[in-house]
């Protein structure tokens, strides 16, 4: 894979990192340990909240903070990466011993557009130094680190989820690959919206593609009634309409306001939607609850 692909993917799959080494880690803190109330926002997605605890900490000195605030500033579920805030505190917690923070400033090192391979190599060998054996790894195998750390070792399920949904809307199937273990079957967001329904969303075509040939469940609904063929009709150019109906996706389905596909591409700027949905025999005069 050219590095230009894995920066383009480095900052949102940061995510994955945060499971079990990052922020909701149980086992690395002591009961009763002042990230706890951090843990618990993030688990609420209350990440306002969870950012201003880290905050408060990290300015405190606390080393595990400053790592984790730095990790989450990269993953950022509020928005855009901030990639500048990121580094001052990764930074901070790596002079003060943080492993993980010198590997996570390696990865943004070698990831970054150009590359700062001698930098990378630093932040490297600080991380093996301090103790962290996937850096020590690497060097010893004369190697950079291209990838963020692999799936085998996120063990907290709630952040492994989160990155399962945004690699499903990102197109990216390397990553459900390596996430799911070859299964389709997956969570769902706070609408109730698995990884087929966010992928068909977003006119992600290979993830759709992926979904469905993996045993993805083509009639999920989210929390609206709303199903993947109708969210693909809703989408910006929509690009999965076809694998959709290929793979037998109900096209007179309707949802809990009793709309269809067809309502939905009915919306759409373009008729392309509607024309391929009537083909496929959609009812035209359905009626919905409006």
């Amino acid at each position: 894979m050219a590095r230009s692909d894995l920066t383009a993917r480095a900052a949102l799959l940061l995510l994955l990192l945060l499971a079990r080494n990052a922020v909701v880690q149980g086992a690395a803190d002591p009961p009763g340990d002042a990230l706890e109330p951090v843990r618990l926002a993030l688990r609420q997605k209350q990440f306002t909240d969870a950012f201003a605890r880290l905050e408060t900490l990290a300015k405190a000195g606390n080393v595990q903070a400053a790592y984790r605030l730095g990790a989450l500033l990269l993953a950022n579920p509020l928005g855009e990466p901030d990639v500048p805030a990121a580094t001052r505190w990764l930074n901070q917690a790596a002079a003060a011993g943080s492993a993980r923070a010198a590997y996570l400033l390696a990865v943004l090192a070698a990831t970054a557009v150009p590359a700062d391979d001698a930098q990378a190599r630093r932040w490297l060998a600080d991380a093996a130094q301090a103790g962290f054996e996937p850096a020590a790894v690497l060097l010893r195998q004369n190697r950079l680190p291209l990838e963020f750390l692999p799936a085998e070792d996120l063990d907290e399920a709630q952040s492994r989820d989160a990155a399962w949904l945004r690699a499903a809307r990102l197109d990216d199937v390397p990553t459900l690959q390596r996430l799911a273990g070859g299964a389709a079957a997956g969570p769902a967001d706070e609408f109730g919206r698995n990884a087929l329904m966010l992928a068909a969303a977003a006119d992600a075509t290979e993830a759709v593609g992926w979904l469905l040939r993996n045993g993805a469940a083509i009639e999920g609904r989210d929390s609206s009634g709303a199903t993947a063929l109708m969210l693909a009709a809703r989408a910006p150019r929509a690009l999965t309409l076809e694998a959709l109906l290929q793979a037998g996706a109900s096209v007179n389905a309707v949802d809990a306001a009793g709309n269809t596909a067809l309502h939905a591409a009915c919306l759409h700027p373009d008729a392309l939607g509607v024309q391929r949905l009537l083909a496929a025999r959609a009812a035209p005069n359905s009626d919905n609850k409006d």
